[in-house]
């Protein structure tokens, strides 16, 4: 019997050695993918910013060798990983006047936020996004009294419940397409907070964005329409002869008034998001760098 306790005491022990060797090793190999993935997604954002550098400098344009064939359909290019800022909805008015004052504005928000997150995150709660946007805006009210400067990233909402939605919100999911209904962009990608009035720069905005106020194939045409080259200019216009060519009725009277048309370049920005990503390991790192004029 004090053989057989030997044996099976023995084998616990080499079981128990063999557990943690395996643990060991799931670990460091864990830590390995992690590492790897984030130093690929870094290498690209450091890519990236060395490419934004360089393009800032002053040199002589050079000539194109090759002519394009004027036969062959130019393709589109693709759209930005993040929503710029200049196409991003401006939240501050909202915090000097009224919800009543700027109704437009205010509905467009709560739009914003049924559209982007009211499938996944509110759990089909009737009017969760007005609970959600009005209780922001009172905080954001006084957080600007109390410190005179506000963030969306700072602002702690009271309600625990809604401060957990707000958190997800602001992070976002790694991967997002509304066609397929895969997760959720970052609310920093679609709203701002900029004393200064600002439109929606639909020259810029990601398709995401666009799909939002527009039917989808008014959309796709509009995006098409922008991008093409030697575009010509946009106006109020082209997008209800778009409206025409796909048999839907106009939308109602002020839409306009949201965005901006003007093909303008917008002043290069100091501070800037960029979005690294590691398709191996489907590891997306986000960073904001600051490009010095």
């Amino acid at each position: 019997m004090n053989l057989l306790g030997l044996v099976f005491s023995l084998l616990a022990l080499l079981s128990f050695g063999a557990s943690l060797a395996i643990d060991k090793q799931m670990a460091a190999k864990r830590l390995h993918f992690s590492y790897t993935g984030n130093a690929v997604a870094h290498r690209h954002i450091l890519n990236h910013y060395e490419s934004e550098l360089y393009s800032s400098l002053k040199s002589i344009p050079k000539e194109s060798e090759k002519s394009e064939d004027p036969k062959k359909e130019p393709r589109l290019p693709p759209p930005p990983p993040i929503n710029p800022p200049c196409a991003r909805l401006n939240l501050f008015p909202l915090l000097e006047q009224s919800e009543e004052e700027k109704k437009v504005l205010y509905e467009t928000a709560a739009k914003f936020l049924r559209t982007f997150y009211g499938p996944t995150l509110f759990e089909k709660k009737p009017k969760q996004e007005y609970v959600l946007l009005s209780s922001l805006l009172e905080e954001m009210k006084k957080e600007r009294i109390k410190k005179g400067s506000i963030s969306f990233e700072k602002i702690a909402l009271p309600n625990r419940e809604l401060s957990s939605l707000y958190y997800k919100m602001l992070k976002g999911t790694k991967k997002y397409d509304s066609a397929k209904k895969i997760g959720y962009p970052s609310f920093l990608d679609y709203f701002k907070l900029d004393s200064t009035p600002s439109k929606i720069c639909l020259n810029h905005a990601h398709p995401h964005l666009l799909s939002l106020f527009f039917p989808e194939k008014v959309a796709i045409s509009l995006y098409a329409t922008i991008h093409k080259q030697n575009a010509p200019a946009l106006t109020k216009e082209t997008i209800e002869r778009l409206f025409q060519e796909a048999h839907l009725p106009l939308l109602q009277s002020g839409w306009a008034d949201l965005f901006e048309f003007e093909t303008h370049r917008h002043t290069k920005q100091i501070q800037t998001t960029i979005l690294g990503y590691d398709p191996d390991t489907d590891i997306s790192v986000r960073k904001v760098i600051s490009l010095r004029k």
